[in-house]
């Protein structure tokens, strides 16, 4: 439990559980203090006679042990909330780089819901377990102990009638553990599904507004909600009312020290001072042990959610160390990968020369996309070889892959920034003037000067504010600014309208120039001219060649060429096309 809670490192907790426990002591001395003053007076009522000194030197023992107290929960405070803090802080940056690490195949295999919960909720739960809960369940614990041991040396029938109810309160806490870690599993499946009803529906929301399903998803969501909320409560009724009676059969040991020592006072067996101290003392600890099971159960949750974040810290990385050299040519040998069942390439090879501008064709499934991710490292092959300059890119720092790579998607994604702040995300080094010429060459300058607040424009949250013209050059603009040598284009003018499509071959023709270039296309008319063309079928290579020669061939390619040429005649009509025997 501790493991999970710490994150793999217990022994932080033993500065702040120490602080803690000499705080929660030096909060007791005080109240032993307060009977030997109260004797004292005692004794000075039936002789007549004050002794002044010891009531002085026990009054200065009290502010002595007073200040103590405030001095231990000063440095407690100090020590385990900022270092706590600061733990956690470093901790979700820790994640979040290690996350970067990872396959983009074990990414795309969680919900982004599920990630986040982890890094922000998670988190915050370890937290307020190391910082609050842990030290005082512990102190509590110490503390109880102390004061076992001194009841029982004091008065064996006084510290059984205390902690009588000691035994019974650990086996509920046992039970309550067990079924605990039941609940807790149920509990989290429910929140999670909550969290992806509510994710799906804020994502999809347009298509939502536009087929008129608002009311069933509406339900959909409410049942997720529910259920969420259902367990929760079975969660709390099931863990509180364990913890509920473990407290009362605790609780029980004070009234029972009371009447018996009441009845061993009266018998003369127990002294008036020793009755005081066992009261004092009493009162004081039976409270911080019923928080101790409040604590305990909260430690159980931050367990879970410790264990979690563990897991993901324990995913395996992408490896490599490598320096890849200058050389940008790139070869695949016998390359083959797989998403589950589903054979996508299949020994692959290919070789690509430095500043070759290779395009990828082939019908929908073909396996165009996946390349280009294999090549950008996204995944590791899982049989045969990406080389670049002659260099196994699986053996090389993931971070030198990327650096050799600029990639621009037929989605581009921009960050809730600024425009500035998104090209220069592809150089972070690169000065305001690298960032405006940048986005000249990618011919966005004109409509990013022509908004109010120009580069220091907000961009909404991947883009919203700006439309899927504006939102592509801006996209490649930061890639010309990082000026990598092969450059990867995945449908970047696919989705665009002429104008706009225009536009963004211009940018793309600054941004190509004297680079390597791999291209994902479906419109056969904006690679004619390219170096070579690669036709994929099935995850295999089936025709490459130049255009011409892949038209004189009459395989597939053509068949894709002439199927666009037909759809350029294609009309919207009202004329019902019924499907063919």
């Amino acid at each position: 439990m501790l493991k999970n809670i710490t994150l793999g490192k217990p022994e932080t907790l033993i500065k702040p559980v120490l602080l803690n426990t000499l705080s929660s002591i030096s909060n007791l001395i005080p109240f032993i203090c307060l009977v030997r003053i109260v004797k004292s007076l005692f004794l000075s009522s039936q002789n007549g006679k004050t002794d002044i000194a010891s009531l002085w030197k026990y009054f200065a023992l009290m502010v002595l042990f007073f200040l103590l107290t405030l001095f231990f929960e000063n440095l407690a405070t100090k020590d385990t909330y900022e270092s706590g803090y600061q733990k956690t802080a470093e901790g979700r940056i820790r994640l979040a780089n290690h996350l970067r690490s990872l396959p983009l195949g074990f990414i795309s295999g969680k919900s982004s819901a599920e990630i986040l919960d982890t890094l922000m909720h998670d988190f915050s739960i370890v937290e307020i377990a190391t910082t609050h809960q842990t030290p005082q369940f512990f102190s509590s614990v110490f503390v109880a102990l102390l004061c076992v041991i001194f009841f029982f040396t004091v008065d064996i029938k006084m510290g059984v009638a205390a902690f009588i109810g000691f035994p019974l309160s650990i086996l509920f806490l046992s039970l309550m553990q067990y079924f605990q870690k039941k609940m807790l599993l149920k509990t989290e499946v429910a929140k999670r599904n909550e969290q992806d009803a509510l994710e799906e529906y804020l994502t999809t929301v347009k298509t939502v507004k536009a087929y008129n399903f608002t009311p069933d998803t509406i339900e959909k969501i409410h049942k997720a909600i529910e259920r969420a909320e259902k367990s929760n409560i079975k969660n709390e009724k099931g863990i509180g009312s364990l913890i509920t009676i473990a407290g009362m059969v605790l609780q029980v040991g004070l009234p029972l020290m009371s009447l018996v020592g009441l009845n061993l006072l009266l018998k003369g067996s127990l002294s008036p001072e020793k009755f005081l101290l066992f009261l004092f003392v009493g009162t004081r600890i039976f409270d911080p042990l019923d928080l101790a099971l409040v604590n305990y159960a909260a430690l159980q949750i931050a367990s879970v959610s410790g264990e979690r974040i563990r897991k993901l810290l324990a995913e395996k990385p992408m490896t490599g160390k490598e320096v890849l050299n200058a050389e940008n040519t790139v070869e695949l040998s016998d390359v083959s990968f797989s998403y589950g069942e589903r054979k996508v390439i299949q020994k692959l090879s290919l070789q690509i020369k430095e500043k070759e501008f290779l395009a990828l064709v082939g019908s929908s499934g073909s396996g165009k996309t996946t390349l280009l991710k294999l090549l950008a490292r996204f995944y590791d092959v899982q049989e045969g070889r990406i080389q670049i300059g002659n260099s196994d890119i699986a053996k090389a720092a993931p971070d030198e892959v990327f650096r050799k790579f600029s990639i621009v998607f037929q989605d581009a994604l921009l960050f809730r920034d600024t425009i500035y702040n998104n090209i220069q995300f592809g150089n972070a080094s690169a000065k305001r003037e690298d960032v405006i010429e940048a986005s000249k060459m990618a011919g966005a300058y004109d409509f990013i000067m022509r908004k109010e607040n120009g580069f220091e424009t907000m961009v909404g949250e991947g883009g919203s504010t700006l439309s899927g013209g504006e939102k592509q050059r801006i996209s490649i603009a930061r890639a010309i600014l990082k000026n990598a040598p092969i450059i990867l284009l995945d449908e970047a003018t696919a989705s665009l309208d002429p104008e706009n499509e225009e536009a963004v071959q211009k940018a793309i023709s600054n941004l190509i120039q004297n680079k390597t270039v791999i291209v994902v296309a479906h419109r056969l008319n904006n690679v004619v001219a390219a170096d070579k063309i690669v036709v994929l079928k099935e995850g295999r290579i089936v025709e490459q060649g130049k255009h011409e020669e892949l038209l004189v061939q009459g395989g597939m390619y053509k068949e894709l060429w002439d199927y666009q040429e037909k759809a350029k005649n294609w009309q919207i009509t009202k004329t019902v096309h019924h499907a063919e025997p």
